[in-house]
């Protein structure tokens, strides 16, 4: 129960990471265009993409590279808890949020850090030298006090791994494997009175400019991605402690982008929301478009390959895993530290 509660409280210093990197320290809004908010989204969604496959794959990461029968002597199986971060580039972020007067005013060298938590476990294989792993982590969604900042997640994954070394060789394993992982959530902030943004386009048909306005908005970034991911790690049983270390690659299918939930108006022209929807819409990628709100989604599908590695402590029936992991494709860097009872 001790770790249990050490691994809560150094997920929740995580997010407050994240989260307080968000700032009511606003500047007067100054009025942008439509054109460059698509722009800002678009790079947003890309950035975010590639990003998520790489977070998804946190946890199972043990580093046990197999660890036996089910119904050996004794039977084979484990479960533990897993935390830690990936690193996202921040730069892309902060273009989409400067659109809604939102700032991130600090500047982290390896990017933003996306927590990440899962409760697992593990079974050995039955006849076959297999082991299968399962994993979830979920927070509901919830508002993360004194920031003011929203905040939901839920990471589900499963893997299946291949012993390719006989039994006769108790130091080393090696083994190949199978996982999918399933990743989605997102952050919200509402934004103060006196930091509302206004967007101005034109109609090219017409050449009448226009302003969208908004009034009292809650911005969400949303996202989610399906990760397949074929991998391969070694290990080395030396005593206390064994070190280990794998190589993933995976394909993902990644959708992220933004909402705004807020009153929707148009001036210029005396036109009405309506008049210019097909417009809004066609020309400048506006979804769900109504006076309630708008925003903006993408589809992305990408590849991954990561490099993971670390050491763990073992202790009687105990493991504590130290891991890091770098993903080449993103240039991005991962890590958690994890405990669990294993036979």
């Amino acid at each position: 129960m001790k770790n249990n509660r050490i691994f809560i409280i150094s997920l929740i210093i995580l997010i407050a990471v994240s989260a307080t990197a968000f700032s009511d320290d606003l500047d007067l809004p100054i009025p942008t265009s439509l054109e460059d908010l698509k722009n800002a989204a678009s790079d947003f969604s890309s950035n975010i993409a590639q990003a998520l496959p790489f977070n998804s794959t946190m946890g199972l990461n043990w580093s046990d590279a197999y660890i036996g029968q089910l119904f050996g002597v004794p039977p084979r199986f484990g479960v533990g808890l897993t935390v830690g971060a990936t690193f996202i580039p921040i730069v892309d972020m902060n273009e989409l949020l400067d659109m809604f007067n939102i700032k991130l005013p600090i500047e982290i060298s390896l990017g933003l850090p996306l927590p990440s938590y899962t409760v697992e476990g593990r079974i050995g294989g039955i006849i076959l030298p297999f082991d299968l792993g399962v994993k979830v982590g979920w927070i509901p969604s919830f508002d993360l006090p004194y920031v003011d900042v929203g905040l939901k997640y839920l990471l589900f994954g499963v893997d299946l791994r291949y012993s390719l070394l006989p039994k006769n060789i108790p130091i080393v394993k090696l083994s190949v494997g199978l996982g999918y992982n399933y990743l989605t959530g997102g952050l919200s902030k509402s934004i103060p009175a006196g930091g509302l943004p206004s967007f101005e386009f034109s109609d090219p048909d017409l050449g009448i400019d226009y302003s969208l306005d908004i009034a009292d908005p809650t911005i969400y970034l949303d996202w989610n991605t399906h990760c397949f991911e074929v991998k391969a790690q070694a290990s080395f049983s030396l005593l206390i402690i064994t070190p280990y270390a794998g190589i993933g690659f995976s394909y993902a299918k990644s959708e992220a982008g933004y909402r705004a939930k807020t009153d929707v108006t148009v001036n210029g022209g005396a036109v009405e929301l309506d008049d210019v929807m097909d417009l809004l819409q066609d020309t400048f990628g506006l979804e769900n478009l109504s006076p309630n709100g708008f925003g903006a989604m993408k589809s992305a599908e990408n590849y991954n390959l990561r490099a993971y590695g670390g050491i763990s402590f073992n202790l009687t029936k105990v493991r504590i895993d130290l891991t890091l992991m770098y993903n080449f494709f993103s240039k991005s860097l991962g890590g958690t530290i994890g405990t669990r009872f294993q036979m």
